[in-house]
Protein backbone atom coordinates (compact mmCIF):
# COMPACT_ATOMS: atom_id res chain seq x y z
CA UNK A 1 0.00 0.00 0.00
CA UNK A 2 1.15 3.64 -0.92
CA UNK A 3 1.48 5.94 1.57
CA UNK A 4 -0.87 9.31 0.26
CA UNK A 5 0.31 12.41 -0.06
CA UNK A 6 -1.87 15.23 2.73
CA UNK A 7 -3.71 17.49 1.02
CA UNK A 8 -2.17 20.86 0.85
CA UNK A 9 -3.98 22.61 -1.64
CA UNK A 10 -5.77 25.65 -0.23
CA UNK A 11 -7.49 27.59 -3.31
CA UNK A 12 -10.92 27.47 -2.30
CA UNK A 13 -10.07 28.57 1.09
CA UNK A 14 -10.79 32.08 0.81
CA UNK A 15 -14.56 31.24 0.29
CA UNK A 16 -15.19 30.14 3.99
CA UNK A 17 -16.72 33.09 5.37
CA UNK A 18 -14.93 34.34 8.78
CA UNK A 19 -15.97 34.44 11.76
CA UNK A 20 -17.93 37.15 13.93
CA UNK A 21 -17.37 37.91 17.50
CA UNK A 22 -17.69 34.45 19.32
CA UNK A 23 -19.80 33.37 16.22
CA UNK A 24 -18.31 31.14 13.43
CA UNK A 25 -19.52 29.94 10.65
CA UNK A 26 -18.12 26.63 10.87
CA UNK A 27 -16.26 24.14 13.41
CA UNK A 28 -14.17 21.74 12.40
CA UNK A 29 -13.48 18.51 14.13
CA UNK A 30 -10.41 16.43 13.15
CA UNK A 31 -9.63 12.37 14.31
CA UNK A 32 -5.80 12.39 14.18
CA UNK A 33 -4.74 8.76 12.99
CA UNK A 34 -5.41 8.24 10.06
CA UNK A 35 -7.04 11.57 9.17
CA UNK A 36 -3.89 13.96 9.92
CA UNK A 37 -0.61 14.13 8.27
CA UNK A 38 0.99 13.41 11.86
CA UNK A 39 -0.88 10.63 13.10
CA UNK A 40 -0.38 7.51 13.41
CA UNK A 41 -1.35 6.22 10.67
CA UNK A 42 -0.50 9.23 8.62
CA UNK A 43 -3.81 10.89 6.71
CA UNK A 44 -4.10 13.50 3.88
CA UNK A 45 -5.28 16.37 5.76
CA UNK A 46 -2.31 18.57 6.10
CA UNK A 47 -1.16 21.02 8.96
CA UNK A 48 -0.84 24.02 6.61
CA UNK A 49 -4.64 23.15 5.67
CA UNK A 50 -5.78 23.00 9.07
CA UNK A 51 -4.14 26.81 9.96
CA UNK A 52 -5.20 28.03 7.13
CA UNK A 53 -8.94 27.38 7.73
CA UNK A 54 -8.68 28.90 11.12
CA UNK A 55 -6.70 32.31 9.61
CA UNK A 56 -9.75 32.08 7.66
CA UNK A 57 -12.21 32.16 10.94
CA UNK A 58 -13.00 28.44 11.63
CA UNK A 59 -12.72 26.68 14.70
CA UNK A 60 -10.42 23.86 14.37
CA UNK A 61 -9.36 21.29 16.79
CA UNK A 62 -9.20 17.70 17.26
CA UNK A 63 -11.64 15.18 18.47
CA UNK A 64 -9.66 11.79 18.65
CA UNK A 65 -9.13 8.33 20.68
CA UNK A 66 -5.96 10.14 22.17
CA UNK A 67 -5.70 11.59 25.69
CA UNK A 68 -6.37 15.29 25.34
CA UNK A 69 -2.49 16.22 26.26
CA UNK A 70 -1.43 13.90 23.25
CA UNK A 71 -3.95 15.80 21.46
CA UNK A 72 -2.72 19.46 22.53
CA UNK A 73 1.22 18.21 22.49
CA UNK A 74 0.79 17.10 18.51
CA UNK A 75 -1.36 19.70 17.32
CA UNK A 76 1.34 22.40 18.54
CA UNK A 77 4.34 20.27 17.32
CA UNK A 78 2.61 20.38 13.98
CA UNK A 79 2.45 24.44 14.89
CA UNK A 80 -1.68 24.44 14.99
CA UNK A 81 -3.06 26.42 18.16
CA UNK A 82 -6.31 24.33 18.11
CA UNK A 83 -9.57 26.30 19.75
CA UNK A 84 -10.80 22.48 21.26
CA UNK A 85 -9.19 19.12 22.41
CA UNK A 86 -11.96 16.37 23.00
CA UNK A 87 -12.45 12.57 22.79
CA UNK A 88 -14.27 11.65 19.97
CA UNK A 89 -17.13 10.34 21.78
CA UNK A 90 -17.86 13.99 23.49
CA UNK A 91 -18.49 15.55 19.98
CA UNK A 92 -21.76 16.78 21.53
CA UNK A 93 -20.44 18.83 24.15
CA UNK A 94 -18.85 20.79 21.72
CA UNK A 95 -21.97 22.21 20.46
CA UNK A 96 -22.66 23.94 24.03
CA UNK A 97 -19.31 25.44 24.25
CA UNK A 98 -19.01 26.93 20.74
CA UNK A 99 -21.66 28.58 18.29
CA UNK A 100 -21.52 27.98 14.53
CA UNK A 101 -23.98 27.61 11.87
CA UNK A 102 -22.12 23.97 10.97
CA UNK A 103 -20.48 21.26 12.72
CA UNK A 104 -18.32 19.15 10.51
CA UNK A 105 -16.22 16.15 11.65
CA UNK A 106 -12.99 14.84 9.61
CA UNK A 107 -12.10 11.01 9.94
CA UNK A 108 -11.45 7.47 9.25
CA UNK A 109 -13.20 5.53 10.86
CA UNK A 110 -16.98 4.02 11.34
CA UNK A 111 -16.82 5.30 15.10
CA UNK A 112 -16.08 8.82 13.52
CA UNK A 113 -18.81 8.87 11.02
CA UNK A 114 -21.27 7.52 14.40
CA UNK A 115 -20.05 9.65 17.06
CA UNK A 116 -20.49 12.76 14.18
CA UNK A 117 -23.70 11.84 13.25
CA UNK A 118 -24.94 11.03 16.82
CA UNK A 119 -23.91 14.53 17.58
CA UNK A 120 -25.28 16.04 14.49
CA UNK A 121 -22.00 16.78 12.97
CA UNK A 122 -21.48 16.84 9.08
CA UNK A 123 -19.21 13.94 8.37
CA UNK A 124 -16.41 13.87 6.08
CA UNK A 125 -14.00 10.68 5.26
CA UNK A 126 -10.26 12.31 4.58
CA UNK A 127 -10.00 10.87 0.97
CA UNK A 128 -12.77 13.05 0.27
CA UNK A 129 -12.68 16.14 2.86
CA UNK A 130 -11.50 18.86 -0.18
CA UNK A 131 -13.83 18.30 -2.52
CA UNK A 132 -16.88 17.26 -0.53
CA UNK A 133 -16.43 20.96 1.08
CA UNK A 134 -15.43 22.70 -1.77
CA UNK A 135 -18.90 21.39 -2.97
CA UNK A 136 -20.18 22.13 -0.04
CA UNK A 137 -19.18 25.87 0.63
CA UNK A 138 -19.90 26.30 -3.01
CA UNK A 139 -23.65 25.66 -2.80
CA UNK A 140 -23.91 23.57 -5.30
CA UNK A 141 -24.49 20.19 -3.24
CA UNK A 142 -26.09 20.02 -0.20
CA UNK A 143 -24.16 18.28 2.59
CA UNK A 144 -22.84 15.39 2.06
Amino acid sequence: MTKAEPYSTLSYMSQIPVSTGNHSKRLISFDIDGTMEFGDPPGRISAQWVRQAKELGCLVGSASDRPLAEQQRLWKANGIEGDFFTLKHWLENLKTQFSAEEYWHVGDGQMDELYAVQAGFTFFWPDSFLEAAHIHLNGTHQAP
